[in-house]
C-alpha cells in the first residue's frame, strides 16, 4: 500500500491504517525513474535535462508553495481533492520519499553504489533475481548532476 494515497481514502471510509514502508521492513528501496539504456545513450542531452528539471520540480513541490501542482493536477485529475493532495505531500516530507534522508547521507537524485550492490544482493537472496547483477546493468551514473554521483 503507497501512504500517500492509499491510508487516507481508508480513513476517510473510517479504516484504522498501519503503514510500513519496505524500507523498515529491511528492504531499501530507491525511488528512481527509468528509460531504455539506447534512448540515454543517444539522448544524453534530453536525459540529463530530464532529470534535472524533475529534481527541480520536486525540490519546489517539497520545499516551496506546492499550490501551483496541486491547481494543475486538480484541472488535470477530477477524482482527487485538496485534502488528499495535501495528506501525499505531507507524506512525501515524512517520509523522506523524494529528499532522502540526510541523516543517512542521502540526498535528492543521489544513487549510491553500495546501497545498490545492496538491494541487488537481497534480491539474489529473496530469489526475485537468478543471478547476481552488478550494478551498471541496471544504472548509469552518467546523467545524474556531479553532486550525486
Amino acid at each position: 500500500m503507497r501512504y500517500t494515497n492509499e491510508p487516507f481514502l481508508a480513513r476517510q471510509h473510517g479504516a484504522k491504517v498501519r503503514v510500513l514502508p519496505l524500507a523498515e521492513a529491511g528492504y531499501d528501496v530507491y525511488t528512481v525513474y527509468f528509460c531504455r539504456r539506447d534512448f540515454a545513450e543517444r539522448n544524453p542531452a534530453a536525459t540529463r535535462a530530464f532529470l534535472a528539471a524533475a529534481m527541480r520540480g520536486w525540490r519546489d513541490f517539497i520545499e516551496s508553495d506546492p499550490a501551483p501542482a496541486f491547481a494543475e493536477i486538480l484541472r488535470r485529475n477530477h477524482n482527487v481533492s485538496p485534502e488528499l493532495l495535501a495528506f501525499s505531500r505531507a507524506e512525501m516530507i515524512r517520509h523522506q520519499v523524494t529528499t532522502g534522508d540526510p541523516r543517512h547521507g542521502e540526498a535528492m537524485g543521489q544513487l549510491s553504489r553500495n546501497r545498490l550492490r545492496e538491494q541487488l544482493a537481497t534480491l539474489v537472496d529473496l530469489k526475485i533475481l537468478a543471478v547476481p547483477v552488478a550494478p551498471g546493468q541496471v544504472a548509469s551514473w552518467d546523467f545524474l548532476p556531479a553532486e550525486a554521483r
